[in-house]
């Protein structure tokens, strides 16, 4: 999964907001924030769908002509897709094996933790 966050001319913006909603259905998970003269917009996208995007973005000229893309590696994310979706009866009846008890956690950080003088 990675972040894209645009750096977007005010006068633009919605151009962008409409290409992300209609080629890419992104209309829910886009974040804006709007400063005085440009707009930072956040979305999520695959990792088998970054250079499609990358490819629509720059077609309207963004990262050659005007503002800043940059995509960024998220290492975890609490997303939802249809190969990860685990249902709530197998979470809610202790089903989920990754699970540790508390004891159990502040263990395993009591037993890795070294205290130097270096």
């Amino acid at each position: 999964m990675k972040l894209f966050q645009l750096t977007v001319p005010n006068p633009k913006v919605q151009q962008f907001l409409d290409l992300l909603d209609s080629e890419f259905g992104l209309g829910n998970s886009i974040m804006t924030m709007e400063s005085f003269k440009s707009t930072l917009i956040q979305f999520r996208v695959e990792d088998s769908q970054v250079h499609f995007v990358l490819e629509e973005l720059q077609a309207l000229g963004l990262g050659i002509s005007f503002g800043f893309c940059d995509v960024l590696d998220l290492k975890a994310s609490t997303t939802v897709t249809a190969k990860r979706l685990r249902t709530a009866s197998a979470i809610h009846s202790g089903a989920d094996s990754t699970s540790l008890a508390p004891s159990q956690i502040y263990t395993n950080i009591v037993a890795k933790t070294v205290l130097s003088v270096d």
